[in-house]
């Protein structure tokens, strides 16, 4: 039996001459087993993300601020929280009111609480019947497509401060 290395440092080929086959197995050098256990513990020492639920909304959790996620309530008005079990709510994260991009039909109106900086992209997208959304001044990038398709949305105050609104904000 013979080893044949691989450009893949962490994939090695081996002959197995009893069975005439080429097996692949993986390794890690011994010699990098001590920087690899350091290199994980540092990873295991950063904030960690943590996905909860307060009330009608998801969110997650990292560096002391809160990230909505989700919404689970019936729709209609909905007034988004300034804080989340104490944790000030600085972005509306991807998708976050449109599970699988179908949108949200009951979500009528949106007020999102100062505070919020991002408006992650997908946001709202496909919420058809959107009428009116307040976008408040601590805004500062509203991410892609994040109002495409809320074909009721007729008008939209964005504030001075939003530096980066990326592309098809309000595709239809």
């Amino acid at each position: 039996m013979f080893t044949v290395p691989v450009d893949d440092l962490f994939l090695q080929k081996r002959w197995d001459g009893q069975n005439s086959a080429m097996m692949t197995q993986h390794f890690i050098p011994r010699s990098w087993l001590p920087t690899a256990f350091a290199v994980l513990l540092c990873l295991a020492s950063t904030s960690a993300v943590h996905a909860e639920t307060w009330g009608d909304f998801n969110y997650s959790s990292a560096n002391g601020e809160a990230t909505i996620t989700g919404y689970t309530g019936s729709g209609g008005a909905v007034v988004i929280p300034s804080l989340v079990n104490g944790l000030p709510v600085t972005s509306i994260g991807v998708a976050a009111f449109s599970p699988n991009f179908d949108g949200m039909a009951s979500l009528t109106s949106v007020t999102i609480p100062d505070g919020v900086t991002r408006i992650e992209w997908d946001a709202f997208i496909n919420c058809k019947n959107l009428t009116s959304v307040a976008i408040p001044s601590s805004v500062t990038s509203i991410g892609d497509a994040a109002f495409a398709y809320c074909t009721s949305l007729t008008s939209v105050v964005i504030p001075n401060g939003v530096s980066k609104i990326t592309n098809n904000l309000f595709a239809n």
